[in-house]
């Protein structure tokens, strides 16, 4: 595994903080269409208990010179400062493929939505990522991970798929978390674009032998 240091001083901590504006969150969540969200059977909104929006939030970050976001979900360390999300929201490669970089600005936001930040903004001072995913100079084709068709887009990926879970208290355990790709109906990954294929949100399940070290490191950090 890698760790990487991010904002550690708190100069650097503070032009995070000044570096994602209310407007430029906000140019990364607005709706693409007019279509206001509804309850259905792919989705609807948590009306439970406030420990799922106190945990579950938006990370903000560049890529490459580029805004982006992910989604992020606080889970229990003993730093009581680590989040779970995607190894693609915390490094990754350009758009051929190549170029690996340690993503900056990275921001957790527990709770955003509609520009507001319930439970504050919280600066990344460090990223913890698995060697053999920094070895990989494009992402692996998701084969055997596991996963649902879901229309969910841009954002969603890094968000938690929760075992155990408990409606009353909005508390359960991360099993994986999810990045979006494109199966036929036979279950063979194809491309986006080919109307033959449906969006899936899938990911691998967490295991002792990657994901418990990751985060041992990351909850000593």
């Amino acid at each position: 595994m890698v760790v990487h240091p991010e904002a550690v001083t708190a100069a650097q901590q503070q032009a995070v903080l000044g570096y994602w504006t209310p407007e430029r969150m906000a140019a990364l969540t607005t709706p693409s269409s007019g279509n206001t969200p509804r309850s259905a059977p792919d989705g609807a909104p948590w009306t439970g208990a406030d420990t799922l929006s106190r945990t579950v939030g938006r990370l903000f970050f560049t890529n490459h010179g580029e805004d982006e976001s992910c989604t992020a979900t606080v889970v229990n360390s003993a730093n009581r400062s680590t989040v779970v999300t995607a190894g693609h929201c915390v490094n990754s490669p350009d758009l051929l493929g190549n170029d690996n970089q340690w993503l900056s600005n990275e921001l957790f936001v527990p709770g955003y939505h509609d520009g507001l930040a319930p439970y504050g903004t919280f600066v990344a001072r460090a990223g913890v990522a698995d060697a053999t995913w920094l070895r990989n100079k494009e992402h692996p084709e998701p084969r055997g991970e596991w996963g649902a068709p879901c229309v969910l887009g841009g954002g969603s990926s890094g968000g938690p798929r929760i075992a155990d879970f408990d409606p009353s208290s909005g508390i359960g355990t991360v099993g994986d978390d999810t990045l979006s790709a494109f199966f036929d109906s036979s279950g063979q990954v194809c491309d986006h674009g080919n109307a033959a294929c449906l969006r899936h949100l899938v990911g691998p399940q967490f295991t002792s032998a990657i994901t418990k070290p990751l985060y041992k490191a990351a909850e000593r950090s």
